[in-house]
Formats: structure tokens, C-alpha cells, sequence
């Protein structure tokens, strides 16, 4: 494995823990992301940052 793919394999398990971590959040992540152009990234981070 190169080092692109490790990066990408660690990058894949930090997008996966941020996910579950997030799960309290469901509804609001589902209502940002029924916006257009809004991913489930951007709208977890949205969250985060109003939860500050």
C-alpha cells in the first residue's frame, strides 16, 4: 500500500468516525442536507460549529 492509499484509508476512517459521532445530530444533518448543494460533511460541520 502506498502512501496515497494509507492517507486515504486513515482519511475514510476519520470521515466514518466523525459520522457515528454525529448520529445525535440526525435530524438536522437530514433537514441541511435536503438543501441543494449541502453533503453530510458540510452539514455535520455546520452543526459543530452552531454547537460551539
Amino acid at each position: 500500500m502506498d502512501t496515497l492509499e494509507q492517507h486515504e484509508a486513515t482519511f475514510d476512517k476519520l470521515e466514518d468516525r466523525i459520522k457515528i459521532d454525529a448520529a445525535p445530530f440526525i435530524h438536522e444533518i437530514d433537514i441541511l442536507t435536503s438543501m441543494s448543494g449541502i453533503s453530510v460533511m458540510t452539514a455535520i460541520a455546520i452543526v459543530a460549529d452552531i454547537m460551539k
